[in-house]
């Protein structure tokens, strides 16, 4: 919940990728052969219920951002797979004997310690090497309070458009409301917050009684 796919899709949008797509796949998928299909795609008959071909998130992002959700927990059966496509930039679809070449980039995340994952044999030390890339620690949201402020305009925005309402503004005391709190759950909880306020605002303004969370998480813990 401290916001990896919302982070993730900003660094799409400002990067010479922007024009093509940005597709999230999340690979906490427990079936393994679902969450090769969901990869890479399948072709009828690959496996129990495949009646027909599938196209994977590589074929549907082209020249996109590919973004692999709590890369940690990728089954190690789809873990040769996985490394060989960031090394070769190529992959087979399931049950295919054909390769497809690929200019996808890849943002990975997670909330596991990837370097227990590989002491403890989970994860393959080759593929720790090759989702390394350029690591960004992503703090909890009340470890960096100046975007609370920033989210919370964007959401409000995000949502009243969506709507078709009129844009609301935060009074100085809804303000100091949402800086004060430590936000337990992250990103996820600000921006339910957020919506919620913003159907209950009257006027131009959201104010302090707008903001609405549970009071038993508001402590240090």
């Amino acid at each position: 919940g401290t916001g990896k796919s919302f982070l993730a899709n900003q660094i799409h949008k400002n990067s010479p990728y922007s024009g093509h797509p940005f597709v999230t796949v999340g690979l906490s998928i427990i079936d393994d052969d679902l969450l090769n299909s969901e990869i890479f795609g399948h072709c009828k008959g690959s496996f129990t219920g495949a009646s027909h071909d599938r196209i994977g998130a590589l074929q549907q992002v082209g020249d996109g951002t590919l973004f692999l959700d709590e890369v940690g927990d990728v089954p190690k059966s789809l873990q040769v797979k996985l490394l060989r496509f960031l090394q070769q930039r190529e992959y087979e679809p399931l049950g295919s004997t054909h390769s497809i070449q690929s200019d996808t980039r890849v943002v990975a995340a997670t909330n596991r310690d990837l370097q227990q994952r590989v002491a403890a044999g989970e994860f393959r030390e080759d593929l720790y090497y090759k989702v390394l890339g350029l690591p960004i620690n992503i703090p909890s949201l009340k470890d960096r309070r100046s975007d609370i402020l920033i989210m919370a305009r964007k959401f409000a925005n995000a949502y009243c458009r969506a709507n078709a309402m009129d844009l609301f503004r935060f009074n100085k005391e809804a303000q100091d409301k949402l800086l004060q709190y430590n936000w337990p759950g992250n990103v996820r909880e600000l921006k339910a917050v957020i919506e919620l306020a913003c159907v209950l605002a009257n006027d131009e303004y959201i104010l302090a009684d707008d903001i609405r969370y549970e009071d038993t998480s508001a402590s240090e813990d």
